[in-house]
C-alpha cells in the first residue's frame, strides 16, 4: 500500500470516527474570501477552496484564437506546518463531495475535479477534513460547508480567464499584424525603389554605354574607310605613274585577286586600271 493510499485510509478512518462521535454536521455557509478576475477562493479553517480556469489558446499558430475556457478546483492546506518527516504523516486537507475527492498533495486533478465542479454547481455540500500531525498521534478538522456562491465564482473565474487569454492573444496578435505590415511595407518600398530609381539608373548607364561603343564603332569605321581610301589613292598614283610593263603586272594581279574570289581588290584594280588607260 502506498503512502497516498495509507493517508487517504487515514482520513476516512478519522471521518468516520467523527461520524459516529456527532450525530450531525453543523453545515456552514462559506462566503468567498479572495475574489478575483481569474481565481475564487473559499477560506475553511486552514484550508482554502479554490476554482481556477484554464483557455485553449495554440501557441504555435501565427495568429492565436482563444478557444473553450474551462474550470478547475483545488483544496490548499495554509496552515502551520508540520514538523514531522513521515510524508504519510504531515498537515494536509482534503476535499470530499459526494463519491470524489481532491487532497491538498493533488495539482488540479482534472477528472475528479470535474467531477466535484458538477456536484457542487448543484448546491452539493462539500466536506473538508484537515489532517495535522505531531510525535504522538494525528488530529483531524472535519466541516460540511456550502460553498456560496460557487456558480457565480466560477463563472466569473471562466470569463476573468478568457479576458486575460484574450488580453494576451491579441497582444500578440498586434505583435505579429504589425511585423507583417513592416515587411510588406518594407517590401513594397524596395520594389519601389527599384521601379523608380534603380531601373532607370542602370536605364541610363546602358544608353550611354551603348552610345560610346557606337561612337567609336563609327570612329573605328571611318578610320578603315580612310586608311581604305589612302591605300586606294597611293596604289592610284603609282598605277598612274606606271609603264606599260608595270600596268601588265597590275592586269596580272587582278587575275589572281579574281582567281581567289578577292572581288573587292579585283574591283579597286580595275577601276584604276580603266582609269590610267583612259588617261593615256
Amino acid at each position: 500500500m502506498n503512502c497516498k493510499s495509507v493517508n487517504i485510509l487515514l482520513l476516512f478512518v478519522a471521518s468516520t470516527f467523527l461520524s459516529f462521535t456527532s450525530l450531525a454536521s453543523e453545515v456552514i455557509d462559506v462566503q468567498p474570501t479572495q475574489p478575483r478576475g481569474d481565481f475564487q477562493s473559499w477560506t475553511i479553517g486552514d484550508a482554502r477552496v479554490s476554482v481556477y480556469a484554464s483557455c485553449r489558446r495554440n501557441r504555435g499558430d501565427l495568429f492565436q484564437i482563444v478557444g473553450t475556457c474551462s474550470p478547475s478546483v483545488g483544496i490548499h492546506y495554509d496552515g502551520k506546518k508540520s514538523d514531522s518527516t513521515r510524508f504519510f504523516n504531515t498537515n494536509s486537507a482534503s476535499l470530499y463531495v459526494g463519491k470524489s475527492s481532491l487532497t491538498s498533495r493533488d495539482f488540479l486533478a482534472s477528472d475528479e475535479s470535474k467531477k466535484i465542479i458538477e456536484a457542487l454547481s448543484k448546491g452539493n455540500l462539500a466536506k473538508i477534513i484537515i489532517s495535522y500531525s505531531d510525535n504522538t498521534r494525528p488530529a483531524y478538522q472535519s466541516y460540511t460547508v456550502n460553498l456560496m456562491g460557487f456558480n457565480e465564482a466560477v463563472s466569473a473565474a471562466i470569463s476573468g480567464t478568457r479576458f486575460d487569454a484574450k488580453a494576451e492573444a491579441d497582444k500578440h496578435n498586434s505583435i505579429v499584424g504589425i511585423t507583417i505590415l513592416v515587411l510588406l511595407l518594407s517590401a513594397l518600398g524596395t520594389v519601389w525603389y527599384i521601379k523608380t530609381k534603380a531601373v532607370p539608373k542602370v536605364a541610363q548607364v546602358i544608353v550611354k554605354k551603348k552610345q560610346e561603343l557606337q561612337e567609336k564603332s563609327e570612329v573605328r569605321q571611318v578610320a578603315k574607310i580612310a586608311k581604305e581610301e589612302t591605300i586606294r589613292e597611293t596604289v592610284r598614283q603609282s598605277v598612274s605613274e606606271a609603264s606599260d610593263e608595270q600596268i601588265n603586272v597590275l592586269k596580272q594581279q587582278i587575275k589572281e585577286a579574281l582567281d581567289k574570289d578577292d572581288t573587292k581588290t579585283a574591283t579597286t584594280l580595275m577601276t584604276i586600271l580603266s582609269e590610267k588607260e583612259n588617261a593615256k
